[in-house]
């Protein structure tokens, strides 16, 4: 990160990517009306929702994420 981004926006790009793999490890859902396939769905829509700033790329990486966590 601080190769691409230098030592200013690198350090700060880290402390949000951390937190929001955390967010994600920590995400709440009600297992009963879902599988997984629909759980990671509802997952990508809530982080969507949550962080429009992230592109569809980076939900559809968290929601990989969050289902090999549930897997």
């Amino acid at each position: 990160m601080l190769a691409r981004f230098g030592r200013q926006e690198g350090p700060e790009l880290v402390a949000y990517a951390k937190e929001i793999v955390g967010e994600a490890a920590a995400f709440d859902i009600e297992w009963a009306g879902h599988n997984l396939s629909s759980g990671t769905a509802h997952f990508r829509g809530e982080m969507h929702k949550r962080h429009p700033e992230l592109t569809e790329e980076a939900v559809s990486v968290l929601g990989w994420f969050f289902g090999y966590m549930w897997r």
